[in-house]
């Protein structure tokens, strides 16, 4: 009788009695590991890290849960430094630093980032492939950043990809982690 691996059909070879020509299923090894992994549950930065490019996870008040760490080297500091800030205080968006602060500035109602995180959040439909710009610090001079990010919904929170980017557009040595609110 052939044993073959009900999850990725790979042969596990014979038992008896070997005289069968039928086929009975198992589990191999290699998808024991990973399906045992899965039925666990993985964090969410694990998940996150199999994505290719930068990726945030942020509330409805576009304040980071998590990030990968595609995230955490284009920003230059690492995820829990970043973790409860909102989108333009871990870009550092030179607006973010107003008094009134990241969200509440005549700035942020033009902000493409945060329009379609809003607008993800509010309809549940996914944005891809939106042009946007943000305005902020590298070596410590102002410059427009010019990015391309998608958005989805994921249960009461928005992941954010950044689908394009300069990467000479973001300073990798973040100086706002320990920004306010």
């Amino acid at each position: 009788m052939k044993i073959i691996c009900s999850y990725c059909r790979g042969d596990q070879g014979d038992k008896a009695p070997f005289d069968d020509s039928g086929v009975t299923h198992t589990i191999c090894q290699p998808c024991a590991a990973h399906f045992t992994r899965q039925w666990k549950g993985l964090e969410l930065g694990e998940y996150l890290g199999k994505f290719d490019k930068p990726v945030f996870v942020v509330d409805s008040d576009r304040r980071l849960i998590d990030c990968n760490t595609h995230a955490e080297k284009m920003l230059g500091f690492d995820r829990k430094a970043m973790r409860g800030l909102k989108s333009g205080e871990f870009m550092e968006c030179v607006h973010a630093r107003l008094p009134e602060g990241c969200g509440n500035t005549v700035h942020c109602r033009d902000c493409q980032i945060r329009r379609s995180v809003a607008e993800t959040i509010e309809t549940g439909v996914a944005q891809t492939s939106i042009p946007a710009y943000q305005e902020g610090l590298v070596g410590g001079i102002t410059r427009k950043r010019s990015l391309v990010i998608s958005t989805v919904k994921v249960g009461e929170t928005v992941a954010v990809t950044i689908e394009r980017l300069d990467p000479s557009d973001f300073s990798g040595n973040n100086s706002s982690s320990s920004a306010a609110a």
